[in-house]
């Protein structure tokens, strides 16, 4: 072992094995802080330490640093993938509650969107009360299918884990004329819900890939198989907010459906976009989404994440 190499131990074995912070660790050695630092992190670079994180969820790190890189994301993680599209949906939704969790903080308001990677969310986050913060659902009301699915029962039961307020948006989904969406976005509650949207700090999504079968807007019946026929010769790849996107995020509308949801450059102006999504047949529909901006975090399975890179 190099004199260099002893150094590097040395000073490792201050900061991770007696507890020593970097500042005292500095006194010792008569360097700076930010030397101790730079020290610490080529002792990780050359192998000399190695964080061992044993965590409940299997994490693919080295699938998640490729995707985040290679998408210019904000952060990536990446689930492997399990036996089943629900189970390996379920513990993305694990993650990304408490990926939730690590930035949430007092004082700022979290929209959130509908759909079962969502509703799983909403069942898995761990209670923690905030101060101040305040929950607010994105996107109308979906017509049938299972109620916990839908925005009001999700963003209530995400609220009522965090001690937060919450606003919904009392309208459906889709409207049939342009005109119709603008008197229900004029209602008093509903613009109030609007403003939260348009200053919301976090949002959380699933996103949704054009004709997928287990998309809740399909098992509702909002979007039918001849529309989405339609859409899929237009262009579309994906939606969000019951909204529906090209492959470079151009919004496609539905002959005779309006969505009461903010437009999707609303997405670009807050600061945490986390979209989850499990499946490589979803490559195109998050491809999309990242590179609009729409989304800048990404909660996927391996499948997906392997999809994304060939696909880049």
């Amino acid at each position: 072992m190099s004199q260099k190499e002893e150094f590097l131990v040395q000073v490792a074995e201050l900061y991770y094995q007696q507890d020593l912070n970097q500042q005292e660790i500095a006194k010792i050695f008569n360097i700076s802080r930010p030397t101790v630092s730079r020290l610490l992190e080529e002792a990780r670079k050359r192998k000399i330490v190695e964080i061992i994180i044993h965590s409940p969820i299997a994490k693919n790190y080295e699938l998640s640093e490729a995707v985040r890189e290679a998408y210019g994301l904000k952060n990536c993680i990446v689930i492997d993938s399990r036996a089943g599209y629900q189970e390996t949906l379920k513990c993305c939704s694990t993650a990304a509650a408490n990926f939730l969790h690590s930035v949430l903080e007092s004082n700022l308001v979290l929209a959130v969107s509908w759909g079962s990677a969502i509703t799983y969310l909403a069942q898995v986050l761990e209670p923690r009360v905030y101060n101040n913060v305040h929950v607010v659902q994105m996107v109308g009301c979906l017509a049938a299918g299972n109620p916990q699915q839908d925005g009001i029962e999700i963003s209530m039961k995400i609220a009522q884990k965090l001690g937060a307020g919450y606003s919904n948006i009392f309208a459906p989904v889709f409207v049939n004329s342009e005109l119709m969406a603008a008197h229900f976005l004029e209602e008093p509650r509903i613009v109030s819900t609007m403003e939260k949207i348009n200053i919301a700090d976090i949002a959380v999504m699933g996103i949704g890939s054009v004709g997928d079968r287990n998309s809740i807007l399909s098992t509702t019946e909002s979007v039918l198989p001849h529309e989405w026929k339609v859409l899929k010769e237009k262009g579309a790849q994906g939606h969000l907010l019951a909204r529906m996107f090209d492959a470079d995020g151009k919004e496609i509308p539905i002959p005779g459906k309006n969505a009461v949801s903010p437009p999707l450059d609303t997405l670009k102006k807050i600061r945490w976009t986390i979209g989850i999504a499990v499946s490589a047949r979803k490559a195109l529909a998050v491809k999309a989404a990242v590179r609009a901006g729409y989304i800048n975090s990404l909660v996927i399975d391996s499948g997906l994440a392997d999809a994304l890179l060939k696909n880049n």
